[in-house]
């Protein structure tokens, strides 16, 4: 490991832990403020919140980069995956942040981004998860990260719409999460799901291209669940336009439609590094 990525990885989750301390106290002092029965509304990330998250998502890509990178290849074991997952969602997030209120999403996004730094530093990887890239599979997998970094930003967002719209339904709680208007996040989660489907379909049709034998890779049920998946939100989406599906409708379609994705790719990767190699 180089010397630097403990010292990057540190800056990066005390960053983390900076503005996730922030947001939760600017949260339960709005909640207090305005009372039980009050709205409570997402704000835009401040000037100093976001230099301190700009900052720690720089020290996380830096020290993911020493960690991963190597002169002979790429290591692509499933934390090392997981912890780039998790990076681009972190920063698009951040970015977003700048300009949509939806600041309340830093509390499902910061724990995960922590928790998948420290493993990466935990754990050491094997020579058999160093692979060598081409240009085209380089463009293949970042293609397939993106995608999944916003799809499952989708799925979170998902979640809060629905607590969203059950605190809309329960006048006399008290709203602990701070969260944009209803209309705001069916907005945000259809640009996100647009998004992702997008990036999913460059991804499918890019590994169609590089990958001639699917079989012999051991990669048929990872295409099978993903084509699966992207049926789901397909479907899901002439649902909303056709249908005018919302709601709780769209969460279960979404979030199925990211575990068939989450399942063919984590979970096969799973199979594949863990169960099946052991059993060799």
């Amino acid at each position: 490991m180089p010397a630097v990525v403990p010292t990057l990885s540190a800056l990066a989750l005390l960053g983390y832990l900076l503005a996730f301390g922030h947001l939760w106290r600017s949260l339960q002092h709005s909640s207090g403020q305005l009372g039980i029965t009050a709205e409570v509304q997402s704000t835009l990330l401040g000037p100093s919140v976001a230099l301190i998250m700009l900052s720690a998502v720089l020290c996380h890509g830096f020290a993911s980069t020493l960690l991963m990178v190597k002169p002979e290849g790429v290591y692509f074991s499933l934390p090392y995956v997981s912890n780039i997952i998790s990076l681009i969602l972190t920063l698009m997030i951040t970015v977003s942040s700048l300009r949509i209120p939806t600041s309340s999403l830093f509390l499902l996004v910061l724990p995960i981004g922590g928790l998948h730094l420290l493993a990466i530093n935990l754990l050491s990887p094997t020579a058999e998860n160093l692979l060598p890239l081409s240009r085209q599979l380089f463009l293949h997998i970042l293609l397939s990260l993106s995608a999944y970094a916003i799809l499952m930003a989708a799925a979170l967002h998902s979640i809060l719409l629905a607590v969203r719209e059950s605190s809309l339904k329960k006048l006399g709680t008290r709203r602990l999460i701070v969260l944009p208007p209803l209309e705001t996040m069916e907005a945000l989660h259809l640009f996100m799901i647009w998004s992702g489907l997008g990036l999913l379909s460059l991804s499918i049709l890019s590994g169609v291209v590089i990958l001639d034998d699917m079989l012999e890779q051991r990669l048929a049920h990872h295409t099978l669940l993903t084509g699966l998946s992207w049926l789901v939100y397909a479907s899901f989406l002439v649902g909303h336009y056709v249908l005018g599906w919302r709601g709780i409708t769209a969460v279960r379609w979404n979030l199925s439609a990211f575990a068939l994705l989450l399942l063919g790719y984590l979970g096969s990767k799973f199979v594949l590094e863990y169960l099946l190699s052991n059993g060799a």
